[in-house]
């Protein structure tokens, strides 16, 4: 490896929007009691956010003004250039964290706020956090690795839920075989951010067939994309989930159906597909009337590895980042960064921290609160490759290139070799 390339995520020209901007008295006339967050949480994400924020509002008398943007990334990007930008962001990527901290654009956050979360978070945690502690809050978190299904259809079948890949692989056969159901639900269009599910398979695959030494390796740019267990995980998530009609509606549904919208036919009468891999927020998309747990309407596992001994998952996230230094600013900062700010979503439905001080208990569901478990647990977990990996790699190029290659106009091969060459990895 001849080092990672930071490239320059933004934009100069959006960079210098933001610099310029972030001075007391230039721009545009900001009232220290309104506080903009900007972030991507919509719809039910939203409106829990806004109940979060409630409180913290009327003690304080601080007016939190939040916008959300299903285009997070490619929107912020926008409002820098635009002199728009918020006085705090809730980011998904730390890749994304990574290149405005390298930019010069985040305030530091105060050593307070610091302490708290390392105090809350436990060493495990941290350690298997990649977020820069001095600018970065870290937030609600996930677990990618979940498969979803319905028990009903399910013992309507006779299907056992699979514990181990080769389980899975069979049960994946049976259902295709069957010709009733596709087996899976899946799509990738989610606008500029298209790709990404197809991305958190591959993920997945790496992390349980290579093993967290070498899913590290690869995260961090120090492995090859076209070294063989690289290559193979693309290879099987494309058999497994994608070829041959693996997936209900076929390639065109794949391609073209918007993600929140992809498990839709989990639900139908009958149903048109068996299972359907989302990370732990997805249940903010299905039917709002569908009980989510053990012995409930639709359930879900995490997705089975080489053995059932061997637990692993790729947990995700969002952390909160200052672009402003104003009084109010911190103060929004700290609430966040609080376990009171995690206890208010977390009872609420659609919310996992990694704060050890938020109780199993305080869940909404047991889903909720067994992605907890998961990540406050001895299992192997590692972040989200893309999230990780420089902003302009990991959330534009690899997504766009993925999305290629599934659509038929880009070899596996030039995929591989392209994001070597972009993240200056010898093969």
């Amino acid at each position: 490896m001849t080092g990672v390339r930071r490239y320059g995520w933004l934009g100069l020209i959006g960079l210098v929007a933001i610099a310029a901007t972030a001075c007391a008295g230039e721009g545009e006339t900001l009232d220290d009691s309104t506080v903009t967050v900007f972030g991507p949480y919509v719809g039910a994400d939203a409106d829990r956010f806004a109940e979060v924020i409630a409180d913290f509002e009327r003690s304080t008398g601080i007016d939190v003004a939040y916008t959300g943007s299903v285009d997070f990334v490619a929107d912020l990007r926008q409002r820098a250039v635009g002199n728009q930008r918020p006085d705090v962001a809730m980011v998904p990527q730390p890749g994304v964290v990574d290149a405005l901290v390298d930019s010069e654009v985040l305030e530091p956050l105060e050593i307070d706020t610091v302490q708290a979360v390392r105090e809350a978070f436990g060493d495990a945690a941290l350690e298997a956090t990649p977020w820069k502690l001095r600018f970065a809050v870290p937030y609600r978190s996930n677990v990618k690795s979940l498969v979803w299904y319905r028990p009903d259809v399910f013992a309507e079948n006779g299907w056992e839920v699979p514990q181990t890949l080769d389980e899975l692989r069979s049960l994946v056969d049976d259902i295709g075989a069957g010709g009733t159901m596709a087996p899976w639900c899946f799509s990738v269009f989610a606008g500029s951010s298209t790709g990404w599910p197809a991305t958190d398979w591959i993920e997945d695959l790496v992390l349980r067939r290579a093993g967290a030494d070498v899913y590290e390796q690869w995260a961090q740019g120090e492995l090859s994309w076209q070294s063989p267990q690289i290559e193979a995980a693309f290879r099987e998530f494309r058999k497994l989930v994608v070829d041959d009609e693996r997936s209900a509606g076929g390639l065109r549904a794949v391609l073209q159906t918007e993600v929140p919208s992809a498990g839709a036919p989990l639900f139908a009468d009958p149903p048109g597909c068996a299972m359907y891999k989302q990370a732990s927020f997805a249940e903010d998309w299905f039917p709002g009337d569908t009980a989510i747990g053990s012995g409930a309407d639709l359930d879900s596992i995490a997705r089975p590895t080489d053995t059932a001994e061997e637990p692993r998952s790729v947990p995700a996230g969002d952390a909160a980042v200052a672009v402003a230094d104003r009084p109010n600013v911190n103060r929004v900062m700290a609430f966040i960064a609080s376990a009171d700010g995690g206890r208010a979503w977390a009872d609420d439905g659609g919310f996992v921290s990694r704060r050890i001080d938020v109780e199993l208990e305080d869940y909404y569901n047991d889903v909720d609160a067994g992605v907890a478990a998961i990540l406050r647990s001895d299992t192997t977990t590692r972040f989200d490759a893309s999230d990780v990996l420089p902003a302009d790699v990991g959330s534009d190029l690899l997504w766009r290139q993925v999305t290629d290659w599934l659509n038929g106009s880009l070899k596996l091969d030039d995929l591989l070799a392209s994001l070597d060459e972009a993240l200056e990895i010898d093969d």
